[in-house]
Formats: C-alpha cells, sequence, structure tokens
C-alpha cells in the first residue's frame, strides 16, 4: 500500500466531513432602550432629532457609542458622529474620526480605524459593522503587538472579525517591520484560541542532523480544524503529515493524524533502493449517545450529547476517555473506534519517541457499549493491522456486566460478568534470509464462554461492634473452552468457586481551629483513619491452568488464599477558593498495606507498601512511596516527587531507585530574572551508572510581542541540540521546552502540549 496514496485519500475523505457540521440560527433579540448622555443635550421635536456635544455617549443593549459631536435621530434610531469616535462592544473596540450606526439594524461604520479585540490590534480604512457580532474591515492590517508602529503586522484587502469567534482575511501579506516576507490568499484564525497559526522549531541531533519542525494550523470553524506538519531533517529528508479534528452533529467526534516521509538511506550501493517509504496513520473516532426512557410511552428517544470527548494527543491511544452514568432514568450508548498502521516497528520511536514511551503499541480496535442503570452492554473487537505486532485478537468479544445489583429490598448484592470471546492470537516471528529479515506469522486459535457470579452482603456488625462494616461474599465463575492448549481436549467446562470478607471502619476525631499557621490555612482539622481487612479465597480449578493456551487472566486462575490489611491515615483541613468556597484539603495522606498468602511455603507475606502525600500549601506539593522487603530487610524501591511553585521560581524534582537496577534523578527549575529574562534547566543523572544522561539549559527574553528563547541540550545517544524559538505572548499555550516530538514535556512543566 502506498502511504502517500492512502494518506491523501483520508484527507480527501475527511475533508467532505464540512457537509456535516452544525448550524444554528439566532433568535431575534429583544427590543431594549437607547441611552444618550453627553455634556450638551438638545432635543428637537419637529425633526425628532437628538444633537450633543462634548463626550457623548449612546448605548443600546451591549453596544456603546461615544463621539465628540452625535445627531441622533429619533425614529429611525440612527447616529452619525464626528471626532474621536467609538465602538464599543464586548472587549472590542473600534476608534474613527467619523462615525455612522443604526441601532435599529445593528449596522454601521467607522472610517479611519483602529481596533482592538483581544488578542488583536490594527488598523483600516474604513470598519463596517454588518451583523450582531460581525466586523468587516477594509484595507487594514493587525498584529498582537501593540505599538504604534508594531514589530510585525498581516496586512489584507478585507478581514472579517466574528467577535467572540474567529478573525478571516483575504489576500495576506506578512511583514517584518517594513520589509513583505509571506503572502497568503486566505487566512482564518480563531479568538476562542490561544495558540500560535504557524510554529517553526529549530535544532541539530546526532540522529538527524540539523532539523526544522513546522506545524501549520487551519480552521474552517468549530468542528472542522487542525494542524498541518513540514517537517526536514538534514539526514533523512523532508516529512509531511496532517492531524485533523472534526465534530459531526449527531456522529460523533475523532482525530485523524498521518505522517509520511521518504527516508534516505545510508551506506547504499548505488543502483539499489536508496530511499524506504515510512508512515503512519491513526483514526480515533468516539460517537456517544444518551437514551431518555419514557416508562409511560414505552419509547425511547436518542440524544446526542455535545462535549469535547476527545482529546487532541497524538499517538496515545485512549487518550484519557472517561463515561459514566449517573442517573437511573437514562441509558447510554458509545461507539468506540481505533485505527492504527505503521509502515514499521521503530517508526513511532524514531520520530515521536514520546509518545512511544507512553504507548509503544497502541490498540486497533471497534466496540459498542449500551449502559443501562442496572447494567452493561459491550461488543468489542481487536485486531491486528500491523504485521510486525504480536496481538491477541478478539474477533469478537461480547460481554455482559452487572455489578452490585441489589435483590429485592435486601442488602443482599448480586454481580455477575459473563463474556464469550473468540481468540485468535498473532505471534509476530523474524526470519533471516541471506542479509535479509523478514515478519512471518503463526496463530493460536481457541474459543471461551465465561461466566461470574458473586453474591455479597454489606452490612454492620451488632451490638457493641456496629461501627464496623463487614461485606461477607461467596463467588462461582464456570468457563467453557473449544479446546485446550494440546489440542486433545475440546468442548469442556472449568469450574472454579471462592469466597471472601471484608471488613474496615472510620475513625475520626475534628478540632474547631480557624487560623493561619506559619502560612498553612487551616479552616477546621480532622484527623480520619481508615482501616481494612480482607481476606478471598479461591479454591483450585476443575481444570489445571497449565493446560490452557493463556489468552489472559482467567486462563491463569489457580487455587489461592490472600490476606489483605490496609491503614489510611488524612489529616484534611478546608481551603477557601478563588470562588470563596471551602474544599477538602489533604494536607497528610500517609497509606501502608500488606499481602499475607497463606499456602505459600516461602515468602508468606508480601513487600510492606507505604505511600506519603503532603501538600501543606497550595504551591508545594511532595509525594512518595516505597516499599520494605521482609526478607532481605531493604526498602526495594523509592519514588519521590517534589514541585514548587512561585510566580518568581519553579522547581519539579524527581527521584527513581529500584534496588540492584535503576537509581535516577531528574530535575528541572525555572527562575525569572526580571519581567523580562527567564533562564531554566533541565537535568537527569543516573546514581547507579554515575552518568548524567541529560542535561538542557535555556534563556527566554521578552520582545514586547514576542519571547525569543535559547535552548541547548544534551542527550546520551543523542547527541547535542540547539533550538532557537520565537513564542508570541498571545498564545501562552505553546510550551517552553521546544523538542524534536513537537510536544514532550519534561519534569515540571507546566505548559500544555501543542497538537
Amino acid at each position: 500500500m502506498g502511504g502517500r496514496t492512502f494518506l491523501i485519500a483520508f484527507i480527501a475523505v475527511f475533508f467532505i466531513g464540512i457537509l456535516l457540521t452544525s448550524f444554528t440560527v439566532e433568535a431575534q433579540p429583544e427590543e431594549k432602550p437607547v441611552i444618550i448622555d453627553g455634556d450638551k443635550i438638545e432635543y428637537s421635536d419637529a425633526r425628532k432629532m437628538v444633537h450633543g456635544c462634548g463626550n457623548v455617549i449612546v448605548t443600546h443593549g451591549d453596544m456603546t457609542m461615544t463621539a465628540d459631536k452625535m445627531a441622533f435621530d429619533i425614529q429611525n434610531k440612527e447616529a452619525i458622529a464626528e471626532g474621536n469616535v467609538c465602538l464599543y462592544q464586548d472587549e472590542s473596540t473600534f476608534r474613527g474620526n467619523y462615525g455612522h450606526y443604526d441601532f435599529g439594524t445593528g449596522n454601521g461604520m467607522v472610517s479611519d480605524v483602529r481596533f482592538t479585540s483581544a488578542p488583536f490590534y490594527g488598523a483600516a480604512e474604513e470598519v463596517q459593522k454588518t451583523g450582531k457580532k460581525i466586523f468587516v474591515a477594509k484595507k487594514g492590517s493587525f498584529s498582537t503587538c501593540s505599538f504604534e508602529k508594531p514589530h510585525y503586522r498581516i496586512e489584507a484587502k478585507r478581514m472579517t472579525i466574528y467577535l467572540d469567534e474567529r478573525m478571516v482575511a483575504n489576500h495576506v501579506v506578512f511583514y517584518i517591520g517594513d520589509f513583505p516576507l509571506l503572502y497568503l490568499p486566505y487566512y482564518s484564525y480563531s479568538l476562542r484560541e490561544d495558540r500560535p497559526r504557524v510554529t517553526v522549531i529549530p535544532g541539530k541531533t546526532k540522529e538527524w542532523g540539523y532539523y526544522v519542525l513546522t506545524t501549520w494550523r487551519y480552521e474552517f470553524n468549530d468542528n472542522f480544524k487542525g494542524v498541518i506538519h513540514i517537517d526536514w531533517r538534514e539526514k533523512m529528508g523532508i516529512a509531511e503529515g496532517v492531524t485533523h479534528e472534526y465534530r459531526t452533529r449527531k456522529f460523533g467526534e475523532g482525530i485523524f493524524d498521518a505522517y509520511y516521509m521518504q527516508e534516505r538511506l545510508k551506506g547504499i550501493p548505488e543502483g539499489q533502493k536508496a530511499k524506504e517509504e515510512r508512515f503512519k496513520i491513526s483514526l480515533i473516532h468516539n460517537w456517544e449517545t444518551e437514551y431518555s426512557i419514557d416508562a409511560d410511552k414505552e419509547e425511547t428517544e436518542a440524544k446526542t450529547e455535545d462535549k469535547n470527548a476527545l482529546k487532541l494527543y497524538k499517538g496515545i491511544s485512549g487518550g484519557g476517555y472517561r463515561w459514566e452514568i449517573d442517573s437511573k432514568s437514562t441509558s447510554k450508548a458509545r461507539v468506540f473506534l481505533e485505527y492504527h498502521r505503521r509502515s514499521d516497528k521503530t517508526f513511532d520511536k524514531d520520530f515521536f519517541y514520546e509518545e512511544y514511551t507512553k504507548n509503544p503499541q497502541p490498540k486497533s480496535q471497534l466496540s459498542f457499549v449500551r449502559k443501562f442503570p442496572q447494567f452493561t452492554f459491550n461488543i468489542h473487537g481487536r485486531a491486528r493491522v500491523n504485521q510486525f505486532e504480536t496481538v491477541v485478537q478478539k474477533l469478537p468479544e461480547i460481554a455482559f456486566d452487572m455489578p452490585a445489583y441489589q435483590l429485592g429490598g435486601t442488602k443482599f448484592r448480586f454481580n455477575n460478568k459473563t463474556s464469550f470471546i473468540n481468540f485468535n492470537k498473532k505471534t509476530a516471528n523474524v526470519g533471516v534470509t541471506g542479509s535479509h529479515s523478514y515478519f512471518y506469522t503463526t496463530t493460536t486459535h481457541a474459543g471461551r464462554f465465561d461466566t461470574f457470579n458473586s453474591l455479597s452482603y454489606p452490612t454492620k456488625l451488632p451490638g457493641y461492634f456496629k461501627w464496623l462494616d463487614i461485606t461477607p461474599s461467596v463467588n462461582v465463575r464456570g468457563s467453557f473452552y473449544a479446546r485446550n492448549a494440546a489440542n486433545t481436549k475440546r468442548n469442556f467446562f472449568r469450574g472454579v468457586g471462592g469466597a471472601g470478607i471484608a471488613l474496615t471502619t472510620k475513625v475520626w476525631r475534628s478540632w474547631d481551629i480557624e487560623k493561619n499557621l506559619i502560612g498553612i490555612e487551616i479552616n477546621r482539622l480532622r484527623h480520619l483513619i481508615t482501616p481494612t481487612v480482607t481476606y478471598a479465597y479461591a479454591c483450585a480449578p476443575s481444570v489445571p491452568s497449565n493446560t490452557l493456551y493463556q489468552f489472559d487472566s482467567i486462563d491463569n486462575l489457580t487455587a489461592a488464599k490472600v490476606y489483605y490489611f490496609a491503614l489510611n491515615n488524612k489529616l484534611q483541613t478546608k481551603w477557601r477558593t478563588d470562588e470563596g468556597y471551602l474544599r477538602t484539603a489533604n494536607l497528610i495522606d500517609f497509606n501502608t498495606w500488606i499481602y499475607y498468602h497463606p499456602p505459600r511455603e516461602e515468602r508468606k507475606f508480601s513487600n510492606v507498601f507505604f505511600s506519603l502525600n503532603l501538600m501543606p500549601f497550595k504551591w508545594l506539593i511532595w509525594n512518595g512511596s516505597t516499599s520494605y522487603n521482609w526478607t532481605t530487610k531493604n526498602f526495594e524501591n523509592f519514588n519521590l516527587t517534589f514541585k514548587f511553585t512561585k510566580p518568581f521560581l519553579e522547581i519539579n524534582a524527581t527521584h527513581s531507585f529500584f534496588v540492584n537496577r535503576y537509581s535516577e534523578t531528574a530535575f528541572r527549575a525555572l527562575y525569572h530574572l526580571s519581567p523580562k529574562w527567564q533562564v531554566g534547566c533541565y537535568e537527569r543523572y543516573d546514581f547507579s551508572k554515575k552518568r548524567l544522561n541529560e542535561q538542557e539549559y535555556f534563556l527566554s527574553r521578552d520582545l514586547h510581542c514576542w519571547i525569543v528563547e535559547v535552548t541547548y541540550n544534551v542527550q546520551r545517544g543523542y547527541g547535542e541540540s540547539v533550538m532557537i524559538a520565537f513564542r508570541n505572548k498571545a498564545f501562552p499555550k505553546i510550551p517552553i521546552e521546544y523538542e524534536t516530538s513537537y510536544h514532550r514535556r519534561k519534569v515540571g512543566s507546566q505548559s500544555e502540549p501543542v497538537y
């Protein structure tokens, strides 16, 4: 399959999606009075005119017009103004020498205009108001620089400003000072966003040589927008890509992400293929619907939710989707699709390393979930689309889940999980022919029907022990297999039984204290202690697990007895939010837990696990976790995180340690030398190998409307990088750390990733 052909076809399909975007019709505004004020106001009853001089102000709804002189026609609600004419609407201002405005239709004009519509400043020969929040500027220019002579500007023959929506310009010329740099026939920018239209990231690495990574954002409307990537790498060549975000009115929303290049190969003899086609194609689509159930009419009405379910995070499978049902009168349905095609095994690692570390093998899957108040029904399928991957295919998986269903008016809770899965595991193997390697596949196939049923009874002990919550439970699992691993037995049943009991309670003490203790805000204190003891037992399965294919944890069940002991301590207070409300804050959150396995001959006790979270101030957070090994009498691992955030200084540090494996510390600091200068560093040191794995230093300077940043990075195995970037102050969400993967975030980063 040609990656470029596929990419072009896919882009064409998605641009058709603009036909699916929604349209709205605005309701007619209510009639509102016109209020006129000024130093001198005269009224002519014969002409039905009002004349004003000196600081004249006319207000109608959210529109205000001011001028030195003004004549107002009462019958037609038209105003003609001269001298220091200003039109104000929302946070936008249009200033000129002469103006005309019809307060009845909401249309008007101002000549010789200078305007402000955050975050833009501009000027034009004439600005016309042609709609409720629509302004058209003729022969104008705009910039995010507030100077009368801006450092840069964009000139256009015609600009249309849709307040709070977007700005559209035709026949655009981009100027640096007085030097024309670029011409565009069309330019559109969303006023709802605070990210730059164009990002350019230059640099140099050992792998790529010199490189320039660029992103070019486009937007037709809120439902149809994205980013085009055009990148150049000295040792590899040019790469192109697109990340497109779309939202339809009735069929959900999604992200399409594609990247393509013909990489130059090194050391290829003359006459042989010198380029390799490399690409990635990803599609994530989410469609959620809500069904309102009318018991009287016995009919169901579908209603599409209007919310942002997808977050653009390239290459990250799942992307943090959450789907909850919070009403017993509705049910929800969701269709979710993921497709991830790669040209080779190392593509993500070579070009999008940060994404690769978070999800080295994203899933290609399709699922339909219908969620009812009492249960959930799911049809799911997972398939292998890349030959070099080993994937347990589920073609299909059909599942039914009924969690904690209350039986009648009793305290009994019944839980059922039933599923049928047709497993087809495809294992990727590497073969070698001469000097060439290739992939070939071996297949393992089996079907399984499984049902798990449990019955629990949450209650409190009587009498003196009524403070103790107790939950006994019993369970049984039955599984039907199409065949065993040796293929000597077909269509057989396996049974597993079990039981358990959980004990827990809450003990607390409160103090009515309201004070500021060494800077710690205290509005009452509460010490909350929650001990928990759980016992679980599972009998030996009727069919040993070593005779079955091992597709998931259900196939690996064995006889087990385990005790779980946990203790949670919290010291809580309440902090006042910016809105003036009090919310609970955990000053100290300390947890410890351990497992005990009676059947084991050795190491009956697991490690003792500890976690401690401290947040004495809103600007200081400390988190730590560790585990203690009873056998070696040593702490096996530590994970520590420290975060300090003040207006002038930001510090973020982490340390990770695992005995006899690794010990690494990462540290990042950002210091504001002055309102215009910032300096920062990032260090990553490996104590186990006694070497510095990565270091980075950067310096930034505020140039009024732009911030220039110089970054020097040295990373073991990747060489040195020097990057110079210009960041527009009007778009604060562009990250400080410019990296080869576009949006890599270091420890301590407060910025958000760029698409």
